[in-house]
């Protein structure tokens, strides 16, 4: 039934839509039409009434009436909206707890090294810490490398890249799907296909991360400017977390240069993401950031989904996509 999702059960349903077919009727003419049980019926009623879509006739307070369709489920779709933006905005703001914690953490820490934590600052240093890893690895370099990458970071990397894999490491590295977009990263993704790497893409992924022999991470402090210096990572359950996050990640990923199956109910994977990041509350301009893509992309996507959902709004567009099972 297709009223579930605003708070009405089939038999519920079905007594509401038999008062839409012919008003003021009685409970018992329900009974008789609906062949359900007679306090069923009642409690039916009583949801119907509890929900502001039934009331009873001023005139005849035996017989029931509906309320409008455009009036009364309108009202209920408006509640769940906002149920779902005060679900949004806690998320928002649990977000920004995490990432002050975060802040903290860092903080504490940006002037020590331990054994299982390191900081790097400025590209040289960060650059030659993770030369020096490569160097030493012995069985697996997992990398998220995100999406377009500069011309000198590409030519850094190549000689690092064909060293280990001259010495048998295996290299993994995921990319964002728009990677295809950027012939200079697209050229080197399929340099390590071909030298012996394996390449897979995502339309987004969590965030820029090396992992050595499962051993070292190296990621960045500032996921938004990679100048700000990043951290060496070595702590084992540290590790085990990092590790399965991107062996999950891998397992969804595509081979590099395959077509990606075509996506369920006529939404692309691209499309779906960046659903779920509006979703979250994210502006445009973060959204085309995390899936490596133009702000001008972006926003003929979401203009072309709402289309699609006949949406007025991106709020909108966002339930009426949970509600077709989009999401």
């Amino acid at each position: 039934m297709v009223l579930e999702r605003l708070g009405l059960d089939a038999d519920t349903e079905t007594v509401y839509r038999a008062l839409l077919r012919a008003p003021r009727r009685t409970e018992q003419q329900l009974v008789t039409e609906t062949r359900l049980a007679p306090q069923h019926v009642r409690d039916c009623v009583s949801r119907l009434t509890e929900l502001r879509l039934v009331r009873t006739s001023w005139q005849d307070p035996d017989r029931l009436l509906p309320i409008s369709p455009e009036i009364g489920l309108q009202a209920l779709v408006a509640e769940q909206e906002d149920e779902v933006l005060n679900r949004q905005r806690e998320l928002a703001r649990s977000r920004a707890a995490a990432q002050e914690l975060m802040a903290e953490y860092s903080a504490l820490y940006s002037d020590q090294k331990s054994v299982e934590l390191e900081r790097l600052t400025g590209v040289d240093e960060v650059r030659s810490r993770i030369e020096e890893l490569a160097a030493s690895a012995e069985v697996e370099i997992a990398a998220f490398c995100m999406g377009a990458q500069r011309e000198e970071a590409l030519a850094a990397s190549r000689p690092v890249d064909e060293r280990a894999i001259r010495r048998g490491v295996a290299l993994r590295g995921m990319y964002l799907d728009s990677v295809n977009n950027h012939p200079a990263t697209r050229r080197y993704a399929q340099w390590v296909a071909t030298a012996g790497g394996e390449i897979r893409t995502l339309p987004t992924l969590p965030l820029r991360m090396v992992i050595f022999d499962r051993r070292f991470a190296v990621l960045p402090v500032d996921p938004e400017e990679t100048a700000a210096g990043a951290v060496v990572l070595s702590g084992r359950g540290t590790l085990t977390a990092l590790t399965a996050l991107f062996e999950q990640t891998w397992a969804m990923g595509s081979p590099f240069g395959c077509a990606r199956e075509p996506a369920k109910a006529n939404v692309s994977d691209s499309e779906r993401a960046l659903l779920r990041l509006l979703g979250e509350g994210v502006t445009d301009e973060v959204a085309a950031r995390t899936m490596g893509v133009s702000l001008r992309t972006a926003r003929r996507m979401m203009s072309d989904l709402m289309a699609r959902l006949d949406a007025r709004s991106r709020f909108q567009a966002g339930v009426r996509a949970r509600a077709r099972n989009w999401l």
